[in-house]
């Protein structure tokens, strides 16, 4: 499937994420407690996806966001919060979120997120460029 970095500071939904995480995909599932730790496991390996909670150490982490979107590994987002609103979710989406989720988590619901994700960054990567390669003209073209 794809490599997950979790960023999640409460260390019981930490805990419990990861495990049911790691019941429904293969790649082992990386879970970090700060900022700083994510962007250190951001530096050693690409990740298809990270997980990130809303507030990370009591404040809002739209900062995180924007920097885990524009990322050279380009991973895909879902935030997660406790804050559930509307405004919230716009505000993500509107920094490149994938998807907002609201805790508690319904883990039914974030597996089909996740896994609509894959499927997303699948489709994404098999599309053939825009612009034929110099020297080779289009299928169809005279």
């Amino acid at each position: 499937m794809g490599k997950i970095l979790l960023l999640e500071d409460d260390s019981h939904y930490r805990e419990v994420i990861e495990r049911v995480l790691s019941r429904c995909y293969p790649d082992p599932i990386k879970s970090v407690a700060t900022e700083m730790q994510a962007w250190e496991e951001l530096s050693k390996e690409d990740f298809d996806l990270v997980l990130l909670d809303l507030y990370i150490d009591g404040r809002r982490c739209w900062e995180t966001l924007k920097r885990v979107v524009s990322h050279p590994c380009k991973p895909v987002a879902i935030v997660l919060s406790c804050e559930d609103t509307q405004r919230n979710a716009d505000h993500a989406a509107s920094l490149g979120a994938y998807s907002f989720l609201p805790k508690p988590i319904n883990f039914v619901r974030l597996k089909m997120t996740i896994d609509s994700a894959f499927r997303m960054e699948k489709r994404d990567v098999s599309i053939p460029s825009e612009s034929p390669e110099e020297g080779n003209p289009p299928v169809g073209v005279s």
